[in-house]
This record gives structure tokens, C-alpha cells and sequence, in this order.
């Protein structure tokens, strides 16, 4: 299944995929409510907590420093990003990103992708958001995955995820396993909490008119 939502990733310096941006989203939702604020026969103010559900992920040498790996969402270039799956490779994980996997003896670089789960099902105070998206609250979790890569093979992934409480950056140790050896990729990732936002709101009163 991973395989086969992967398969553009080879692709991706053409063109084959969009562009997905972590802030587009957000701020097309916030552009949309402005605008619905301009209709208002009588505005008001309603707050909203919302959080981003993509993470940055930090470059990283593998335990031998013979690799390193890049996550992106870019098609050309690299922007850090493991995105929420149903915008990207639908790999049938919570988050999935292409990844650029260099050779740092050969100086190659070759194309691939990977699905990754996040420890994203736990809601220990059942506030309605999970505790990975918390900056206050600890993480120490495992989680399974996939990836492929070109010319270098495909399999199970693995990812440990710890951060202390208080914290928006934490650390994520990925191993990829492949038939000769699992590669070990030690690696920063943050993500951006859970912030309170102010929005206008119209209430109109043609609803209650009496036809």
C-alpha cells in the first residue's frame, strides 16, 4: 500500500505533486472567517484553540555517518515538513512526507517517501487535544511506519518520540530497517502547540423572521 502511494515520489523534481505548506491552510481558514465578518449585521467575538498538524523535522546523519535524510513536502528543495497524511501521500499513516536520502561518501542523492505515525491518541486530561500537541505536556512514545527510497530499498520504519514537558522541540530517533543493516536517524522535530485565536462572527436575524 505504502509502496504504491510512494510511487511519485521519484517524480516529485517534475512537478507531479502540489506543494502543501504548513501555514497555507491556517491562514486560508483565518482569510475565510474575515471575510464572513464583513456580512455581519451584528458581530461578535468567539475564541477558538487550534493547533498545526505537521511537524518540522530536522535533517539528520545516520549512527555511522555514511547517510543523511531530509523530510520534505516541496517538490524541488527542502523544507523540513512531515505532513498530515491526507493532504500528502495518503500512505495510510498520520503523517508522510518525501524524504531526500544522501550518500555522503558518494556524494548521491536519491528520492523517496515515508509514512509515519504520531503518538497523537492519547488525551490524558480529555480536553479534546492530544497530549503530542501540548507544549506542556511530556512525550515518550513509539510509533511504526514505512518508507521507499530509490535505488536503495523499502521497508518497515520505526520512531521514538521524546520531549519534555514545557518544550515545543523534542527528539525523534527513526530507524529504517532494511535487510543488511537498520539506519539510525537521530533527529530534532517541533511542533507549534495549541494557540487560542479571536475570530468575528456574524449573527443575522433573517432566520427568525416569520414568513
Amino acid at each position: 500500500m505504502f509502496d504504491n502511494a510512494c510511487k511519485s515520489c521519484f517524480d516529485r523534481d517534475q512537478g507531479s505533486k502540489q506543494n502543501f505548506n504548513m501555514k497555507g491552510i491556517p491562514l486560508l481558514l483565518m482569510a475565510g472567517l474575515a471575510l464572513l465578518s464583513f456580512h455581519s449585521q451584528a458581530a461578535q467575538t468567539a475564541q477558538s484553540r487550534m493547533y498545526c498538524l505537521s511537524l518540522r523535522m530536522q535533517g539528520a546523519d545516520d549512527q555511522n555517518g555514511f547517510y543523511h535524510l531530509d523530510f520534505t513536502t516541496l517538490n524541488a528543495g527542502v523544507n523540513g515538513e512531515l505532513a498530515p497524511d491526507f493532504v500528502f501521500l495518503q500512505s495510510g499513516y498520520t503523517n508522510s512526507a518525501y524524504i531526500v536520502f544522501t550518500d555522503l561518501i558518494f556524494d548521491e542523492k536519491f528520492n523517496g517517501g515515508i509514512g509515519l505515525d504520531l503518538p497523537a491518541g492519547v488525551d490524558a486530561d480529555a480536553n479534546g487535544f492530544p497530549d503530542f500537541f501540548e507544549v506542556s505536556k511530556s512525550v515518550s512514545a513509539t510509533t511504526d511506519g514505512a518508507y521507499s527510497i530509490q535505488n536503495f530499498g523499502s521497508g518497515p520504519a520505526t520512531a521514538q518520540w521524546y520531549r519534555d514537558a514545557g518544550f515545543s522541540s523534542g527528539l525523534c530517533i527513526l530507524t529504517l530497517q532494511s535487510g543488511f543493516q537498520n539506519l539510525c536517524f537521530l533527529s530534532q522535530f517541533r511542533n507549534f502547540g495549541i494557540h487560542r485565536a479571536s475570530f468575528l462572527y456574524a449573527r443575522s436575524h433573517e432566520c427568525f423572521r416569520k414568513r
